[in-house]
């Protein structure tokens, strides 16, 4: 598990998720949702199929966004709705 955190300047987690630096399989998107669409993005740049919304991270542009991409999407909370 990566930390990603564009605004974060204490350089304690990741800027970007081309920052990785290894395949990624899944996104948890909890971000302000005027900022997922940038994330959708990102991950359809990098061949990043799979996104988790939290509640409060997503919007009808982001689901959007990542339907045009061909990104899987999953709404709900990653620790409630998962089936580990």
């Amino acid at each position: 598990m990566f930390k990603v955190n564009p605004g974060n300047a204490s350089g304690s987690v990741l800027g970007a998720l081309k920052d990785i630096g290894e395949p990624v399989d899944v996104v948890n998107l909890v971000v302000n949702p005027a900022k997922g669409v940038g994330v959708v993005d990102e991950m359809a740049e990098l061949g990043i199929k799979n996104l988790w919304i939290q509640p409060g991270a997503g919007s009808a542009e982001v689901v959007q966004a990542a339907a045009r991409n061909g990104i899987n999407v999953h709404n709900g909370c990653v620790l409630v709705q998962a089936k580990w």
